[in-house]
């Protein structure tokens, strides 16, 4: 897809049920830049879409483009995705997108499937999101790399038997998110804010900044905090149904905190002179 395309998308999709997989799109097998407005744009009639596949080569490309890497507004509630590098070469070399890697605004979209060995890799560009998600509903099936800040401000996100790694900020302010037998994994060393995550099942922070919690949260399987500390300031966090707590490097709570079962910690030798710490505020 080459530069000819500066003023629109290199694919739009309004109408039926393609297959987008192993095409280069904003670049190619060199990593030029062959930049398009858009990636892959979704409009609101498109069916059944597939992107990528679970076979190798399957994956799509997209790199250097004007706006976003993939935008979908379709109504369709079978859009998938498979194996993409989005913002990032095949090298791993970043390659970002103008604009957002994913952006959701209305319908389904899933990436990835429950035990596929092959990942979705979005990379944010410069200020904007790995994720935006305004509307719609998007669910995370498989192994899922997000670089840059997920950001959910409507619509309902799900991890579905999951392993998401974030390496920006999470931030969920309105929507509605359901994390059933998932592993979520913070790596990006920034503040987290995580609002309206009840239940949370499996949350495992590893960052080197606050998990700020801007709303109560009940957790009902485990928490790992593998760092600093979770802050929950002026809102309730409460570990039920026998939840484990597993903390190291000299974690400290904030604010309200309901222990209904046991703490299990594990400090790191040479990191704090504590292991869990309860402070006010």
């Amino acid at each position: 897809w080459d530069t000819n395309a500066v003023g629109r998308a290199a694919i739009h999709v309004n109408d039926g049920s393609p297959v987008i997989k192993g095409n280069y799109i904003g670049t190619n097998a060199s990593g030029a830049n062959l930049r398009n407005r858009n990636g892959i744009y979704l409009a609101a009639g498109a069916d059944t879409v597939l992107i990528g596949g679970t076979a190798a080569g399957e994956g799509n490309v997209i790199c250097h483009n004007l706006v976003d890497g993939i935008t979908s507004l379709s109504t369709s509630n079978t859009i998938t995705c498979h194996g993409n590098l989005v913002g990032v070469l095949p090298g791993g070399t970043v390659a970002k997108n103008v604009g957002d890697s994913l952006e959701i605004s209305a319908g389904t979209i899933t990436l990835g499937a429950a035990g596929e060995s092959r990942t979705n890799c979005l990379v944010g560009g410069a200020g904007n999101k790995g994720i935006r998600q305004t509307g719609g509903v998007l669910t995370m099936g498989g192994r899922n790399f997000v670089t840059g800040d997920l950001l959910m401000s409507a619509g309902t996100f799900t991890l579905g038997s999951s392993i998401m790694n974030v390496t920006g900020d999470i931030l969920a302010t309105g929507s509605t998110v359901s994390t059933s037998t998932s592993t979520v994994t913070l790596d990006g060393g920034r503040q987290q804010t995580l609002t309206s995550f009840s239940p949370v099942y499996g949350l495992h922070y590893v960052g080197t900044g606050w998990a700020k919690l801007a709303s109560n949260m009940t957790i009902d399987r485990r928490l790992i905090v593998e760092s600093r500390a979770v802050s929950c300031p002026s809102v309730t966090l409460t570990f039920a149904n026998n939840a484990a707590v597993k903390i190291g490097r000299g974690a400290a709570f904030k604010g309200v905190l309901t222990l209904d079962n046991s703490v299990f910690t594990t400090a790191i030798p040479g990191t704090s002179r504590y292991s869990l710490s309860i402070e006010p505020g």
